[in-house]
């Protein structure tokens, strides 16, 4: 069996771990879960700590410190301390469905370097986005193929699994973005490293407890720094 690692960064969680963990373990038996949770004023570390699971595991931050900052050291600690085949990202709040775990693992094991679970790709959709979030999102893809090149039709999704390879390639290339961006720029250094990637269609649905994290200055530095990435070549 592939060793798997699902890495989820929190930050005011605390309900929804406390459901979606035993639903982790019960899609993938054997995998481990790594929570990164930025020092949630909720208790969200406190409650993960003290559920003492052997294949749970908690990597505490000091402060809010931002998305990609929060995958990029989530992976670094992964790497070092369990030395994983596959990991996989996903969001804490039921956006991402679990039952999709076990599809995107096994293409892993197949060959794929990242599996985007997508949006926006044939018997794909949204749930409970508002009209103007979804044609922002929409439109945030658009600009990024257009800037970048990039064929992936889902370039901001944040539910993703990746091989060894692929996260090695990610470390080494020591990505700039600390924010959403990061969702753009790891896929961007994959797809240059002319690694395997596919879309698989899945439904998201907006999270049901809990605030979204997506502030309108995430958005202006989320566009701002395809920009950069389409200058920098």
């Amino acid at each position: 069996m592939p060793k798997t690692v699902i890495a989820i960064p929190t930050y005011n969680e605390r309900k929804n771990v406390e459901l979606l963990i035993p639903k982790l373990f019960d899609a993938l038996k054997e995998c481990h879960v790594l929570i990164v949770d930025d020092n949630s004023p909720d208790g969200t570390g406190e409650f993960i700590q003290n559920l003492k699971l052997p294949n749970l595991h908690l990597l505490s931050r000091k402060s809010k410190l931002g998305l990609g900052s929060a995958y990029l050291d989530g992976f670094k600690w992964t790497m070092e301390k369990i030395d994983p085949d596959i990991i996989i990202q996903m969001d804490a709040d039921f956006s991402h469905d679990v039952k999709l775990l076990p599809t995107m693992s096994k293409l892993i094991e197949d060959g794929y370097d990242l599996v985007v679970a997508s949006r926006y790709v044939e018997g794909s959709g949204v749930k409970g986005w508002p009209f103007h979030r979804e044609m922002i999102s929409k439109g945030a893809n658009s600009l990024t193929r257009l800037m970048l090149g990039l064929k992936i039709k889902d370039a901001t999704s944040g539910f993703k699994a990746w091989s060894k390879r692929a996260i090695q390639n990610i470390l080494e290339s020591h990505l700039s973005s600390k924010g959403f961006e990061y969702q753009i720029e790891s896929i961007l250094v994959t797809s240059r490293a002319n690694m395997k990637m596919i879309e698989i269609p899945y439904t998201f649905v907006d999270r049901q407890t809990g605030k979204s994290k997506l502030s309108s200055k995430d958005m202006l530095a989320f566009a701002a720094s395809i920009f950069r990435m389409a200058a920098r070549g």
